[in-house]
Protein backbone atom coordinates (compact mmCIF):
# COMPACT_ATOMS: atom_id res chain seq x y z
CA UNK A 1 0.00 0.00 0.00
CA UNK A 2 2.70 2.17 0.68
CA UNK A 3 4.50 1.24 -2.64
CA UNK A 4 1.98 2.43 -4.29
CA UNK A 5 0.87 5.30 -2.94
CA UNK A 6 4.83 6.33 -3.70
CA UNK A 7 3.79 5.41 -6.75
CA UNK A 8 0.78 7.80 -7.43
CA UNK A 9 2.85 10.68 -5.52
CA UNK A 10 5.70 10.50 -8.32
CA UNK A 11 3.40 10.16 -10.89
CA UNK A 12 1.54 13.12 -10.47
CA UNK A 13 4.56 15.13 -9.36
CA UNK A 14 6.15 14.28 -13.17
CA UNK A 15 2.80 15.16 -14.44
CA UNK A 16 1.81 18.53 -12.90
CA UNK A 17 5.58 18.99 -14.33
CA UNK A 18 5.01 18.41 -17.59
CA UNK A 19 1.58 19.55 -18.09
CA UNK A 20 3.30 23.42 -16.95
CA UNK A 21 5.60 22.97 -19.75
CA UNK A 22 2.79 22.07 -22.20
CA UNK A 23 2.08 26.15 -22.01
CA UNK A 24 0.58 26.38 -25.75
CA UNK A 25 -2.04 23.87 -25.27
CA UNK A 26 -5.72 23.78 -23.85
CA UNK A 27 -8.40 20.79 -23.07
CA UNK A 28 -12.28 22.09 -23.34
CA UNK A 29 -10.62 25.59 -23.14
CA UNK A 30 -8.57 24.68 -20.20
CA UNK A 31 -5.06 25.54 -20.39
CA UNK A 32 -2.84 22.79 -19.87
CA UNK A 33 -0.47 24.56 -17.39
CA UNK A 34 -3.59 25.11 -15.24
CA UNK A 35 -4.34 21.35 -14.95
CA UNK A 36 -1.14 21.02 -13.75
CA UNK A 37 -1.24 23.23 -11.54
CA UNK A 38 -4.28 21.99 -10.15
CA UNK A 39 -2.91 18.37 -9.57
CA UNK A 40 -1.11 20.00 -6.27
CA UNK A 41 -4.61 19.83 -5.20
CA UNK A 42 -4.85 16.16 -5.46
CA UNK A 43 -1.46 15.69 -4.59
CA UNK A 44 -2.47 17.88 -1.15
CA UNK A 45 -5.39 15.03 -0.86
CA UNK A 46 -3.16 11.92 -1.14
CA UNK A 47 -0.31 13.36 1.24
CA UNK A 48 -2.72 14.30 3.90
CA UNK A 49 -4.72 17.41 4.87
CA UNK A 50 -2.90 16.66 9.04
CA UNK A 51 0.26 17.45 7.17
CA UNK A 52 -0.40 20.46 5.08
CA UNK A 53 -1.77 21.64 8.83
CA UNK A 54 2.36 21.01 9.86
CA UNK A 55 3.65 22.56 7.11
CA UNK A 56 1.20 26.18 7.63
CA UNK A 57 2.72 25.87 11.52
CA UNK A 58 6.17 25.57 10.59
CA UNK A 59 6.72 29.11 10.88
CA UNK A 60 8.18 29.79 7.50
CA UNK A 61 7.97 33.03 6.38
CA UNK A 62 6.56 32.22 2.67
CA UNK A 63 3.39 31.12 4.57
CA UNK A 64 2.78 34.63 6.34
CA UNK A 65 3.51 36.08 3.00
CA UNK A 66 0.80 34.36 1.02
CA UNK A 67 -1.40 34.62 3.81
CA UNK A 68 -1.21 38.00 3.62
CA UNK A 69 -1.02 38.38 -0.31
CA UNK A 70 -4.06 36.50 -0.13
CA UNK A 71 -5.97 38.55 2.15
CA UNK A 72 -5.33 41.71 0.75
CA UNK A 73 -6.18 40.55 -2.82
CA UNK A 74 -9.72 39.80 -1.00
CA UNK A 75 -9.71 43.32 0.90
CA UNK A 76 -8.98 45.01 -2.24
CA UNK A 77 -11.29 42.94 -4.25
CA UNK A 78 -14.20 43.56 -2.75
CA UNK A 79 -13.45 47.40 -2.16
CA UNK A 80 -12.41 47.73 -5.72
CA UNK A 81 -14.39 50.73 -7.52
CA UNK A 82 -12.45 52.08 -10.59
CA UNK A 83 -13.00 51.05 -14.19
CA UNK A 84 -13.37 47.73 -14.89
CA UNK A 85 -11.74 46.30 -17.86
CA UNK A 86 -13.61 44.85 -20.55
CA UNK A 87 -11.44 41.34 -21.63
CA UNK A 88 -11.83 39.68 -24.37
CA UNK A 89 -11.13 36.13 -22.75
CA UNK A 90 -12.01 36.56 -19.17
CA UNK A 91 -14.45 38.48 -16.54
CA UNK A 92 -13.14 40.99 -14.23
CA UNK A 93 -14.28 38.69 -10.94
CA UNK A 94 -12.91 35.63 -12.96
CA UNK A 95 -9.22 37.06 -13.50
CA UNK A 96 -9.33 37.93 -10.31
CA UNK A 97 -9.82 34.39 -9.23
CA UNK A 98 -7.30 32.79 -11.23
CA UNK A 99 -4.78 35.02 -9.25
CA UNK A 100 -5.47 34.28 -6.32
CA UNK A 101 -5.68 30.26 -7.18
CA UNK A 102 -1.88 30.52 -8.28
CA UNK A 103 -0.89 31.20 -5.18
CA UNK A 104 -3.02 28.97 -3.60
CA UNK A 105 -1.61 26.07 -5.55
CA UNK A 106 2.11 27.75 -5.14
CA UNK A 107 1.25 27.19 -1.51
CA UNK A 108 -0.07 23.47 -1.86
CA UNK A 109 3.09 22.72 -3.99
CA UNK A 110 4.85 24.30 -1.35
CA UNK A 111 3.42 21.88 1.22
CA UNK A 112 3.50 19.12 -0.90
CA UNK A 113 7.28 19.05 -1.73
CA UNK A 114 8.26 20.05 1.63
CA UNK A 115 6.16 16.53 3.10
CA UNK A 116 7.04 14.68 0.10
CA UNK A 117 10.82 15.04 0.90
CA UNK A 118 10.84 13.48 4.37
CA UNK A 119 10.00 10.13 2.26
CA UNK A 120 11.77 10.07 -1.13
CA UNK A 121 15.45 11.14 -1.30
CA UNK A 122 17.18 14.16 -3.11
CA UNK A 123 18.31 11.43 -5.88
CA UNK A 124 14.17 10.62 -6.78
CA UNK A 125 13.21 14.37 -7.14
CA UNK A 126 16.24 14.98 -8.99
CA UNK A 127 15.25 12.58 -11.49
CA UNK A 128 11.56 13.27 -11.05
CA UNK A 129 12.83 16.65 -12.40
CA UNK A 130 15.40 15.54 -15.52
CA UNK A 131 12.61 13.08 -16.68
CA UNK A 132 10.19 16.34 -16.77
CA UNK A 133 13.37 18.63 -18.44
CA UNK A 134 14.41 15.60 -20.57
CA UNK A 135 10.12 15.47 -22.23
CA UNK A 136 9.82 19.05 -22.76
CA UNK A 137 13.32 19.45 -24.39
CA UNK A 138 12.64 16.76 -26.68
CA UNK A 139 8.89 17.78 -27.74
CA UNK A 140 11.05 21.42 -28.58
CA UNK A 141 13.54 19.89 -30.37
CA UNK A 142 10.77 18.06 -32.55
CA UNK A 143 8.53 21.29 -32.77
CA UNK A 144 11.85 23.38 -33.71
CA UNK A 145 12.56 20.94 -36.84
CA UNK A 146 9.25 20.72 -38.22
CA UNK A 147 9.79 23.68 -39.70
CA UNK A 148 13.02 23.29 -40.62
CA UNK A 149 12.51 19.38 -42.24
CA UNK A 150 8.93 20.25 -43.47
CA UNK A 151 6.71 18.13 -41.48
CA UNK A 152 3.87 18.91 -38.90
CA UNK A 153 3.97 20.68 -35.62
CA UNK A 154 2.25 19.99 -32.58
CA UNK A 155 -1.11 21.60 -33.23
CA UNK A 156 -1.05 24.69 -30.93
CA UNK A 157 -5.08 25.67 -29.72
CA UNK A 158 -4.28 28.40 -27.27
CA UNK A 159 -4.30 32.02 -28.01
CA UNK A 160 -1.00 33.76 -27.55
CA UNK A 161 0.41 36.05 -25.38
CA UNK A 162 -0.23 39.41 -27.37
CA UNK A 163 -2.68 38.39 -30.04
CA UNK A 164 -6.31 37.38 -30.58
CA UNK A 165 -5.21 33.96 -32.50
CA UNK A 166 -3.06 31.22 -31.58
CA UNK A 167 1.12 32.24 -31.96
CA UNK A 168 2.15 32.38 -34.61
CA UNK A 169 6.02 30.73 -35.41
CA UNK A 170 6.22 30.89 -39.00
CA UNK A 171 6.69 34.61 -40.05
CA UNK A 172 7.97 35.52 -43.30
CA UNK A 173 11.79 37.18 -43.35
CA UNK A 174 12.69 36.16 -39.45
CA UNK A 175 14.95 33.25 -37.58
CA UNK A 176 12.85 30.20 -36.25
CA UNK A 177 13.22 30.19 -32.77
CA UNK A 178 12.29 27.26 -30.69
CA UNK A 179 8.98 27.78 -29.24
CA UNK A 180 8.68 24.14 -28.09
CA UNK A 181 5.31 23.44 -26.35
CA UNK A 182 4.63 26.96 -25.03
CA UNK A 183 3.59 30.51 -26.64
CA UNK A 184 6.59 32.67 -26.32
CA UNK A 185 10.36 31.23 -26.71
CA UNK A 186 11.53 32.37 -23.37
CA UNK A 187 8.34 30.80 -21.92
CA UNK A 188 10.21 27.51 -23.01
CA UNK A 189 13.75 28.72 -21.78
CA UNK A 190 12.42 30.06 -18.26
CA UNK A 191 10.89 26.51 -17.93
CA UNK A 192 13.79 24.78 -18.64
CA UNK A 193 17.25 26.53 -17.38
CA UNK A 194 16.50 25.81 -13.72
CA UNK A 195 16.59 21.88 -14.40
CA UNK A 196 19.49 21.92 -15.76
CA UNK A 197 21.68 21.75 -12.50
CA UNK A 198 19.65 18.67 -11.49
CA UNK A 199 21.46 16.83 -14.18
CA UNK A 200 24.95 17.21 -12.21
CA UNK A 201 23.87 15.54 -9.15
CA UNK A 202 25.88 12.55 -8.35
CA UNK A 203 23.63 9.57 -9.10
CA UNK A 204 24.18 6.43 -7.46
CA UNK A 205 22.02 4.43 -9.81
CA UNK A 206 21.95 5.98 -12.97
CA UNK A 207 25.44 8.39 -13.24
CA UNK A 208 24.80 8.65 -17.24
CA UNK A 209 22.19 11.13 -16.89
CA UNK A 210 23.86 14.11 -16.55
CA UNK A 211 25.04 13.76 -20.62
CA UNK A 212 21.65 14.28 -21.11
CA UNK A 213 22.11 17.91 -20.68
CA UNK A 214 22.68 18.34 -23.80
CA UNK A 215 18.96 18.39 -24.88
CA UNK A 216 17.69 21.08 -22.44
CA UNK A 217 21.12 22.86 -23.31
CA UNK A 218 20.59 22.49 -26.82
CA UNK A 219 16.94 23.74 -27.00
CA UNK A 220 17.71 26.79 -24.65
CA UNK A 221 19.95 27.90 -27.14
CA UNK A 222 17.88 27.49 -29.70
CA UNK A 223 14.97 29.94 -28.47
CA UNK A 224 17.72 32.56 -28.70
CA UNK A 225 16.37 33.96 -25.21
CA UNK A 226 18.61 36.01 -24.15
CA UNK A 227 16.41 35.87 -20.44
CA UNK A 228 16.93 32.22 -20.36
CA UNK A 229 20.31 32.24 -21.27
CA UNK A 230 22.12 34.57 -19.68
CA UNK A 231 20.17 33.92 -16.68
CA UNK A 232 21.25 30.76 -16.51
CA UNK A 233 25.03 31.54 -17.27
CA UNK A 234 25.16 34.13 -14.91
CA UNK A 235 23.44 31.97 -11.93
CA UNK A 236 25.64 29.23 -12.55
CA UNK A 237 29.08 31.39 -12.76
CA UNK A 238 27.90 32.96 -9.49
CA UNK A 239 27.50 29.54 -7.78
CA UNK A 240 30.28 28.30 -8.61
CA UNK A 241 32.37 31.51 -7.44
CA UNK A 242 30.18 31.51 -3.87
CA UNK A 243 31.05 27.81 -3.70
CA UNK A 244 34.36 28.24 -4.65
CA UNK A 245 35.10 30.19 -1.59
CA UNK A 246 33.41 28.22 0.41
CA UNK A 247 36.31 25.24 -0.07
CA UNK A 248 33.80 23.20 -3.24
CA UNK A 249 35.15 23.50 -6.02
CA UNK A 250 32.44 21.72 -7.91
CA UNK A 251 33.49 22.51 -11.92
CA UNK A 252 30.33 20.67 -12.93
CA UNK A 253 28.71 24.37 -12.43
CA UNK A 254 30.54 25.36 -15.47
CA UNK A 255 30.02 23.05 -18.35
CA UNK A 256 26.96 23.86 -18.87
CA UNK A 257 28.25 27.43 -19.75
CA UNK A 258 30.63 26.21 -21.57
CA UNK A 259 28.01 23.84 -23.77
CA UNK A 260 25.96 27.16 -23.92
CA UNK A 261 29.22 28.72 -25.83
CA UNK A 262 29.94 25.90 -28.39
CA UNK A 263 26.33 25.36 -29.16
CA UNK A 264 25.98 29.18 -30.13
CA UNK A 265 29.16 29.07 -31.78
CA UNK A 266 29.01 26.15 -33.79
CA UNK A 267 25.16 25.68 -34.17
CA UNK A 268 24.48 27.71 -37.40
CA UNK A 269 24.02 24.76 -39.00
CA UNK A 270 20.88 24.22 -36.85
CA UNK A 271 19.10 28.06 -37.87
CA UNK A 272 16.70 28.30 -40.21
CA UNK A 273 15.36 31.54 -42.05
CA UNK A 274 11.53 31.87 -42.90
CA UNK A 275 11.49 32.77 -46.73
CA UNK A 276 9.99 36.02 -47.73
CA UNK A 277 6.97 36.07 -49.31
CA UNK A 278 5.61 36.73 -52.91
CA UNK A 279 5.57 39.66 -54.40
CA UNK A 280 2.04 39.59 -54.90
CA UNK A 281 1.24 39.71 -51.03
CA UNK A 282 3.22 42.99 -50.31
CA UNK A 283 0.61 44.57 -50.04
CA UNK A 284 -1.71 44.44 -47.82
CA UNK A 285 1.82 42.84 -45.94
CA UNK A 286 4.44 45.21 -45.18
CA UNK A 287 7.77 45.38 -47.37
CA UNK A 288 10.11 44.08 -44.92
CA UNK A 289 8.07 40.47 -45.24
CA UNK A 290 8.70 40.69 -48.81
CA UNK A 291 12.43 41.86 -48.23
CA UNK A 292 14.48 39.91 -46.13
CA UNK A 293 16.96 42.66 -45.99
CA UNK A 294 15.03 45.39 -44.12
CA UNK A 295 14.85 45.19 -40.74
CA UNK A 296 14.15 47.97 -38.27
CA UNK A 297 17.10 48.41 -36.42
CA UNK A 298 20.26 46.44 -35.24
CA UNK A 299 19.23 44.92 -32.56
CA UNK A 300 16.44 43.66 -35.27
CA UNK A 301 19.02 42.60 -37.39
CA UNK A 302 20.74 40.47 -34.69
CA UNK A 303 17.70 39.06 -33.52
CA UNK A 304 16.95 37.81 -36.92
CA UNK A 305 20.53 36.87 -37.89
CA UNK A 306 21.09 32.81 -39.32
CA UNK A 307 24.60 33.27 -36.78
CA UNK A 308 23.39 32.22 -33.38
CA UNK A 309 26.11 33.33 -31.78
CA UNK A 310 25.71 36.97 -32.86
CA UNK A 311 21.71 36.87 -32.53
CA UNK A 312 22.56 36.01 -28.69
CA UNK A 313 25.54 37.58 -27.97
CA UNK A 314 25.13 40.82 -30.07
CA UNK A 315 21.93 41.18 -29.59
CA UNK A 316 22.67 41.43 -25.98
CA UNK A 317 25.22 43.89 -26.23
CA UNK A 318 23.28 46.17 -28.32
CA UNK A 319 20.31 45.82 -25.40
CA UNK A 320 22.69 46.78 -22.56
CA UNK A 321 24.42 49.41 -24.30
CA UNK A 322 20.69 50.94 -24.70
CA UNK A 323 20.05 50.94 -21.24
CA UNK A 324 17.08 50.45 -19.24
CA UNK A 325 14.71 51.84 -22.56
CA UNK A 326 16.12 49.08 -24.34
CA UNK A 327 14.09 46.69 -21.43
CA UNK A 328 10.53 47.13 -22.73
CA UNK A 329 9.14 45.84 -19.12
CA UNK A 330 11.23 48.16 -17.06
CA UNK A 331 10.59 50.98 -19.00
CA UNK A 332 7.23 50.93 -18.24
CA UNK A 333 7.33 50.13 -14.98
CA UNK A 334 8.83 53.01 -14.03
CA UNK A 335 6.59 55.14 -16.05
CA UNK A 336 4.26 53.62 -14.05
CA UNK A 337 5.18 54.17 -10.39
CA UNK A 338 6.63 57.32 -11.07
CA UNK A 339 3.10 58.72 -11.62
CA UNK A 340 2.03 56.59 -8.11
CA UNK A 341 2.85 57.79 -4.87
CA UNK A 342 4.84 55.17 -2.85
CA UNK A 343 2.43 51.38 -1.76
CA UNK A 344 2.52 50.71 1.21
CA UNK A 345 -0.21 47.78 1.59
CA UNK A 346 -0.65 47.02 -2.14
CA UNK A 347 -3.72 46.47 -4.55
CA UNK A 348 -4.02 42.73 -4.28
CA UNK A 349 -2.59 40.23 -7.18
CA UNK A 350 -4.73 40.84 -10.28
CA UNK A 351 -6.08 44.11 -9.27
CA UNK A 352 -2.70 45.98 -9.45
CA UNK A 353 -2.50 44.30 -13.23
CA UNK A 354 -5.33 46.02 -13.95
CA UNK A 355 -4.61 49.59 -12.87
CA UNK A 356 -1.21 48.82 -14.62
CA UNK A 357 -3.27 48.08 -17.94
CA UNK A 358 -5.41 50.90 -17.70
CA UNK A 359 -2.41 52.92 -16.98
CA UNK A 360 -0.49 52.25 -19.69
CA UNK A 361 -4.19 51.94 -22.00
CA UNK A 362 -4.54 55.63 -21.07
CA UNK A 363 -0.87 56.57 -21.89
CA UNK A 364 -0.26 54.56 -25.32
CA UNK A 365 -2.77 54.33 -28.52
CA UNK A 366 -3.00 53.54 -31.59
CA UNK A 367 -4.28 54.49 -35.39
CA UNK A 368 -6.58 51.56 -36.00
CA UNK A 369 -9.19 51.46 -38.84
CA UNK A 370 -9.48 55.32 -38.82
CA UNK A 371 -10.01 55.17 -34.45
CA UNK A 372 -8.02 55.73 -31.62
CA UNK A 373 -7.80 52.70 -29.86
CA UNK A 374 -6.06 50.67 -27.22
CA UNK A 375 -2.17 49.01 -28.53
CA UNK A 376 -4.02 45.54 -26.66
CA UNK A 377 -7.84 45.79 -26.56
CA UNK A 378 -9.08 43.43 -24.19
CA UNK A 379 -5.92 41.91 -23.03
CA UNK A 380 -4.52 42.87 -19.46
CA UNK A 381 -0.64 44.41 -20.12
CA UNK A 382 2.12 41.90 -18.51
CA UNK A 383 4.47 43.91 -16.08
CA UNK A 384 7.12 41.27 -17.07
CA UNK A 385 8.69 41.51 -13.51
CA UNK A 386 7.61 39.68 -10.40
CA UNK A 387 8.99 41.84 -8.11
CA UNK A 388 7.65 44.81 -9.39
CA UNK A 389 3.90 42.73 -9.38
CA UNK A 390 4.61 42.24 -5.44
CA UNK A 391 5.49 45.43 -4.86
CA UNK A 392 2.19 46.50 -6.74
CA UNK A 393 0.08 44.10 -5.26
CA UNK A 394 0.91 43.52 -2.12
CA UNK A 395 2.93 46.78 -1.46
CA UNK A 396 6.03 47.71 0.26
CA UNK A 397 5.20 45.63 3.36
CA UNK A 398 4.65 42.38 0.93
CA UNK A 399 7.93 43.39 -1.01
CA UNK A 400 10.14 43.43 2.08
CA UNK A 401 8.65 40.12 3.80
CA UNK A 402 8.74 38.58 0.54
CA UNK A 403 12.35 39.31 0.38
CA UNK A 404 13.27 38.78 3.89
CA UNK A 405 11.45 35.21 3.28
CA UNK A 406 14.02 34.53 0.11
CA UNK A 407 16.98 34.67 2.96
CA UNK A 408 15.79 32.40 5.10
CA UNK A 409 14.66 30.18 2.65
CA UNK A 410 18.35 30.57 0.82
CA UNK A 411 19.86 30.20 4.45
CA UNK A 412 18.29 26.49 4.37
CA UNK A 413 19.44 25.93 0.82
CA UNK A 414 23.12 26.33 1.97
CA UNK A 415 22.64 23.91 4.88
CA UNK A 416 22.25 21.07 2.90
CA UNK A 417 24.66 18.41 2.52
CA UNK A 418 27.78 19.67 -0.23
CA UNK A 419 26.16 17.17 -3.10
CA UNK A 420 23.13 19.13 -2.96
CA UNK A 421 23.32 22.38 -1.95
CA UNK A 422 24.89 23.93 -4.89
CA UNK A 423 22.27 22.43 -7.26
CA UNK A 424 19.20 24.06 -5.29
CA UNK A 425 21.10 27.38 -5.14
CA UNK A 426 21.83 27.40 -8.88
CA UNK A 427 18.09 27.02 -9.85
CA UNK A 428 16.98 28.85 -6.98
CA UNK A 429 19.28 31.80 -7.86
CA UNK A 430 18.64 31.21 -11.35
CA UNK A 431 14.74 31.19 -11.46
CA UNK A 432 15.33 34.54 -8.87
CA UNK A 433 17.49 36.54 -11.99
CA UNK A 434 15.23 35.89 -14.70
CA UNK A 435 11.90 36.97 -12.67
CA UNK A 436 13.37 40.48 -13.33
CA UNK A 437 12.65 40.21 -16.85
CA UNK A 438 10.34 37.30 -17.75
CA UNK A 439 7.41 35.98 -15.69
CA UNK A 440 5.45 38.10 -13.08
CA UNK A 441 3.77 35.39 -11.25
CA UNK A 442 4.94 32.58 -8.83
CA UNK A 443 6.03 29.33 -10.85
CA UNK A 444 5.41 25.58 -9.63
CA UNK A 445 8.96 24.89 -10.33
CA UNK A 446 10.01 27.36 -8.04
CA UNK A 447 7.80 26.11 -5.51
CA UNK A 448 9.30 22.42 -6.10
CA UNK A 449 12.79 24.83 -4.77
CA UNK A 450 11.60 26.10 -2.06
CA UNK A 451 9.62 23.09 -0.77
CA UNK A 452 12.75 20.97 -1.58
CA UNK A 453 14.93 23.24 0.08
CA UNK A 454 12.97 23.87 3.55
CA UNK A 455 12.39 20.35 4.17
CA UNK A 456 15.96 18.87 3.27
CA UNK A 457 16.69 21.26 5.96
CA UNK A 458 14.34 19.09 8.81
CA UNK A 459 16.06 15.90 7.05
CA UNK A 460 19.42 16.49 7.91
Amino acid sequence: MIKKAKKINISLLILSLIFTGLDAYTFQEIPFSWIGYAMSAILLLITGLDKFKKFLYSKFLITYWIAYAILITLIQYFNYSDDIPDLKYSSFDRYILLRLLVIIFFLFTLSNLYNISNHFSFEILAKIIIYSSLFISFMSLISYFSYVFEYSDFYRNRIGTNSNSVQKVLDACTILRNYGTFREPSFLAVWLSPTVPFYFFKFRESPKLQYLVLFPILSIVLSRSLTGIFGFILAMFVTFIFFAFKNSRNYYLLFPIILILIFSTFGNSLTYKFPALDAAQCPPNSADKCDCTIYDDEEDLAKNSVNLNQSIFNRAKIVVSGGVANFENISRINSYSSEKNLTLLGDGFGIANVKFTNDFNKNNKIIRNNEVQNIYPGLIVSMNNLYANIYFSTGIFGLILFFVSLIQICVSILKQSISRSPILFASFLNILIMYFFQGEELSLFFAYIIGMGLSQKENN
